[in-house]
């Protein structure tokens, strides 16, 4: 295991929580040793709820938050294996490997967020999992629930010759910093980041509640780092392109400004309605001029502290590349790679891998390969031969990337023939990469709750299909086409130059799969563009009609537009005019096997389609309003009894929102739909009136510091678990009290409150 690519921050020590030393992750303990206390807690968390002593909601958001995601057959799991910008070793490899050779029916899907998942894993077999894979390093912390999910990163940082310097290492930094950070835990919904190393915004952060671009400017003669700043970006239903805070945020304050946004966002956020629980409804709601100014304060409000540095994260050779003198591109001509020689091409086959999945590199002697999987899939022995291939070539660094596919990296010139023999027996040498060949999927209906459709089998017949057509594929550089098998928008297709959401539609009156059409998504050097929605296709058809789409394209482009602007500018009724035919299906009677989904055997219908878990975890209801602080005070003595200090302080600070929510609900019937607004309608209609003591205000003020910085000790835990369980009596007595007022004002009045006031809050 390289130091780089450990994922742990030292916040959770062995019996405790630990600080990393003052120059930073160099001086961090083992991973193996500050996972064990979790993996404890994962333990004994499943035994509760299988003995019904843990609510199920309760133990959903436990399990999400550490990467155990439901799945559309009962009594398995997928696992979500967090992997910090993609990064993984050989070791790492292998430990991914045999993942799924136990635990995971022999397949590790590769994600649009860098990760790896695994399906249908029984909840007893968790704990032994997470046992086999911390020596390597990676965990599933945070990688699902209402958190800051894997940070991602373009995966040719660090060796991109158009990059201005790498971001890789303040990736890595905000991964770090927010990893197990106290105010990034129980978030409304799940938060987003991505890093892009170029003005074509790579990694996609117009997409993310924030995104960071690289820029440079010249201070003095001198070139000063930075990123411009996105916020409020994200697909789903409603697909919004991230707006921009700032052009230029110095690169030193990376990390103070997301942790002044993920507060934001924490406190603004909507933790009512979960399909408006996003960061980006809170930009839309604001707007970006009112949104600046609230971060401006809230940046502000943070204070000068070690763990703000970037270098205070990274590891001796991840702070050489922030100190480092990084050739501009722009000032300082990058010398002109070493030439693939003729010698090293075998054949045709071998010649065409090296044209479209070999890459230059900034140092002229090395080239980054890629390996492309379809639909995302890699088994156990793809993922050991390239575990081995790295190490032949010295450690090489892989990454996976967010097309699904991994990147190996840092490969001398000399040995690519050698490595294309390495690749190609064991069908790792697909020459597909930026071809409409290289098709992204989600899982689809094969596992997950909200898929409609399966997605990866659409994927297949595509791909089938358009090598049956015999299609120029070099004639679609740049072209993607994603699938999603829901409208969540988990492949991204809302920024796909073809994308597809699944839906369900009668056809003479019985269901049979379809599929939304999105047009003309992109981003890239040429901007971001939010595909535009077309008609709905039939899924047995789809093959036929994505290829007719792209021979239209070469039949009837125009002035060398590329194939996002050319479906850009067709309209709808052309696109109809066009498919004709593909766009009905005959009678069930006449092709039955067109009312079935591609893979599937099985009668197509939207009858067993579950909750989806994306949004993170509800609350359960009980007779008793308060059930739901007790059920999180009763987590909080979990967590603190196991040594996982940070988990047992976000839980007592929901339990105090927990209980001022609940408050105003019970008792003046008022409805808050964030923290915010909870704290603002008690502080004004209870504290303010002399309604409640000032103990909401104080337990804030006890809070906000711990909350605000790693790592978490357990010393004041005690006396802060005592404060809230008084709090909770408290409220519970005002709470009786101002229900018994509603009921009759005239009888029952409450202190310093007149008969007429606060007629509204009768309501």
């Amino acid at each position: 295991m390289t130091d780089r690519l450990r994922p742990d921050d030292a916040t959770i020590g062995s019996g405790g929580e630990t600080k990393a030393g003052a120059a930073g992750g160099a001086d961090l303990p083992p991973l193996q040793g500050p996972w064990l206390p979790e993996i404890e807690v994962i333990a004994e968390q499943i035994r509760r709820f299988q003995r019904g002593e843990l609510p199920t909601e309760k133990f959903r958001e436990f399990r999400l938050i550490h990467g155990m995601y439901g799945q559309r057959q009962p009594d398995v799991h997928m696992l979500r294996v967090k992997i910090p910008n993609g990064v993984v070793n050989a070791d790492q490899l292998d430990a991914l490997a045999e993942i799924a050779e136990h635990h995971g029916h022999g397949v590790a899907h590769l994600t649009t967020r860098q990760d790896v998942q695994y399906h249908h894993i029984p909840l007893d077999e968790f704990p032994e999992l997470f046992r086999r894979l911390a020596p390597s390093g990676l965990g599933a912390r945070e990688a699902c629930g209402n958190s800051v999910r894997n940070v991602t990163s373009c995966p040719r940082s660090g060796v991109c010759r158009q990059e201005p310097f790498p971001v890789l290492p303040y990736a890595e930094a905000v991964s770090r910093f927010l990893l197990r950070h106290p105010s990034a835990q129980l978030l409304p919904r799940k938060f987003k980041i991505a890093l892009s190393g170029c003005p074509g915004d790579c990694a996609a952060g117009a997409i993310h509640d924030i995104g960071a671009v690289a820029v440079l400017r010249q201070v003095d003669g001198r070139f000063e780092r930075g990123f411009k700043l996105l916020v409020g970006g994200g697909t789903g239903s409603v697909p919004y392109l991230a707006q921009t805070l700032t052009e230029f945020l110095p690169a030193a304050d990376l990390l103070r400004a997301a942790e002044a946004i993920v507060r934001i966002f924490s406190l603004h956020g909507n933790r009512k309605n979960r399909a408006r629980a996003r960061s980006k409804f809170v930009v839309a709601t604001l707007g970006i001029e009112a949104y600046r100014a609230l971060y401006a304060e809230s940046f502000s409000a943070i204070e000068a502290r070690d763990d703000l540095a970037v270098a205070y994260w990274l590891e001796p050779r991840e702070r050489a590349l922030l100190e480092e003198e990084w050739p501009v591109p722009a000032a300082r001509p990058l010398p002109e790679p070493i030439p693939i020689t003729a010698e090293l091409v075998e054949d045709a086959r071998h010649a065409t891998w090296l044209r479209r999945n070999v890459l230059e590199e900034r140092d002229p002697r090395r080239r980054s390969v890629m390996v492309s999987f379809p639909i995302g899939d890699a088994s156990p022995a793809e993922l050991r031969r390239l575990a081995s291939i790295a190490r032949a070539l010295g450690g090489i660094e892989a990454r996976i990337t967010k097309e699904q596919n991994i990147l190996l990296r840092g490969v001398p010139t000399d040995r690519l023939a050698w490595l294309y023999t390495e690749l190609e027996p064991q069908g790792l040498a697909r020459a597909v990469n930026d071809t409409v060949l290289d098709v992204l999927t989600c899982p689809g209906a094969d596992t997950c709750n909200l898929g409609i459709t399966t997605s990866k089998g659409l994927g297949r017949a595509l791909e089938e299909e358009f090598r049956a057509a015999g299609l120029p594929l070099d004639e679609f550089a740049g072209t993607s086409i994603k699938i999603s098998g829901c409208p969540n928008g988990c492949s991204q297709h809302h920024v796909a130059t073809i994308g597809l959401h699944g839906v369900a539609r009668k056809v003479a009156g019985k269901q049979a799969p379809h599929y939304q059409l999105h047009l003309g998504g992109r981003i890239d050097a040429k901007g971001a563009l939010i595909a535009k929605g077309s008609v709905k296709i039939p899924s047995r058809n789809a093959p036929r009609i994505i290829r007719t789409l792209l021979q239209r394209y070469l039949a009837e482009r125009q002035n060398g537009e590329d194939l996002a602007e050319f479906l850009q500018r067709i309209e709808t009724s052309t696109v109809e005019a066009w498919l004709g035919p593909l766009l009905t299906l005959p009678p069930p009677s006449e092709a039955p096997d067109d009312y079935l989904d591609w893979g599937d055997d099985r009668e197509f219908s939207t009858a067993n389609l579950g909750v989806g878990e994306c949004a993170g975890a509800g609350v359960d209801l009980g007779v008793d309003p308060f059930a739901e602080v007790q059920d999180q005070l009763a987590q909080v003595e979990v967590f603190r009894r196991n040594t996982v200090w940070v988990d047992a302080l976000a839980e007592l600070n929901r339990a105090v929102w927990s209980i001022a929510r609940i408050t105003l609900q019970e008792g003046l019937g008022k409805s808050a739909n964030s923290d915010w607004e909870t704290l603002c309608e008690c502080r004004a209609r209870l504290i303010d009136r002399g309604h409640a003591p000032e103990t909401l205000n104080e337990l804030r003020l006890a809070l906000d510091p711990l909350l605000a910085r790693k790592p978490v000790g357990p010393e004041p835990l005690p006396s802060l678990i005592d404060r809230v369980e008084k709090f909770l009596v408290e409220s519970r007595g005002l709470t009786a009290a101002l229900k018994t007022w509603r009921a009759d004002p005239e009888r029952a009045p409450l202190p310093g409150l007149l008969p007429h006031a606060d007629a509204d809050a009768q309501g």
